[in-house]
């Protein structure tokens, strides 16, 4: 399956209805950064991480696998906020391949997203 485009531009659209219900549902934030970039799709919930000074980041990426079809990632990235720029951590939550963006099943997603909400804001 290709993706939809407009004006040159990728549209997710049924993609992002799949995605913006699984995050209600997993009860994440309402204020999410999605961006199209290098051929995938990455949307960004920012947590803070309990009651320390990291910050963490639910992340869901989706893009092409180099043998075919999509894989969807969802994880937490964890930074602390300094002066100077420091590595921030990933840890990855969940990850599967399906054939199209259209095969992602909703459930799976929404339990995902709720484990890295669970991890983002543990201590």
């Amino acid at each position: 399956m290709t993706l939809p485009k407009i004006n040159a531009r990728y549209v997710a659209g049924p993609l992002d209805e799949v995605v913006y219900r699984a995050a209600e549902a997993a009860e994440m934030p309402s204020v999410v950064v999605s961006v199209y970039d290098g051929g995938q799709f990455t949307w960004r919930w920012r947590l803070s991480a309990g009651s320390g000074p990291e910050v963490g980041e639910v992340v869901l990426s989706i893009g092409p696998r180099a043998t075919g079809g999509f894989v969807a990632r969802v994880g937490v990235e964890t930074s602390r906020p300094s002066p100077s720029p420091r590595r921030s951590r990933w840890r990855l939550v969940g990850q599967v391949s399906v054939p199209s963006v259209s095969a992602l099943d909703e459930t799976w997603l929404t339990e995902q997203l709720r484990n890295a909400r669970d991890k983002a804001t543990e201590r």
